[in-house]
């Protein structure tokens, strides 16, 4: 997973100084990037969710950055970092794979509403306390809308809903699909 990392800060990095040889004369030119990301912490507790008296506490961390190669078009890559706690057990996941994103808007636009599709590898480590550990390995697929807001001529606030369709395989057990509907906010960095 190291090897996948370093593959994903590269993109970053090329797309980061790509974008400044060949910088946009707005937000969504071509030539332009954008560096976003997104953080969110849950808690879920009460008779529902508690487990022994243990409430369950998610954080995550999304990072994104693309490049646009076309005026509205951008193409570059996600990372999502997760981690899920109950007591004495855990999760971790790690999740990185490329991302197309359209955005609708020109020059004096406040508001860029957009639509995007992401895919990517996913790796859950698991430990259920007790020397219980083990690894899930799958995809996720990723389609999304949202809309950054600019709040600065560089700087916007970004609001999505998505619909992931993940598929994930226990070690030496059959695969098990699954869907979830998010709801992200977040900051965006505009470079142009």
């Amino acid at each position: 997973m190291v090897s996948r990392f370093k593959v994903f800060l590269s993109v970053v990095l090329f797309f980061f100084f790509a974008s400044t040889v060949f910088a946009g004369d707005y937000a969504v030119d071509k030539g332009s990037a954008l560096v976003s990301g997104t953080f969110s912490f849950a808690n879920a507790s009460g008779d529902l969710y508690e487990e022994d008296g243990n409430s369950a506490t998610t954080i995550s961390l999304n990072p994104s950055v693309l490049y646009f190669v076309i005026p509205n078009f951008a193409v570059g890559g996600n990372f999502l970092l997760a981690h899920t706690s109950q007591g004495d057990a855990s999760m971790s996941a790690l999740a990185i794979g490329p991302k197309v994103a359209y955005f609708i808007g020109g020059p004096n636009s406040k508001v860029y509403p957009y639509f995007g599709a992401g895919f990517a590898y996913v790796r859950q480590s698991v430990s259920l306390g007790g020397g219980d550990d083990f690894t899930i390995s799958g995809t996720k697929i990723s389609l999304g809308a949202g809309a950054a807001v600019m709040v600065k001529p560089h700087w916007a606030l970004v609001f999505e809903g998505a619909y992931n369709l993940d598929n994930m395989k226990p070690e030496n057990e059959e695969s098990v699909s699954g869907n979830i509907f998010a709801v992200s906010v977040g900051i965006a960095g505009f470079i142009f």
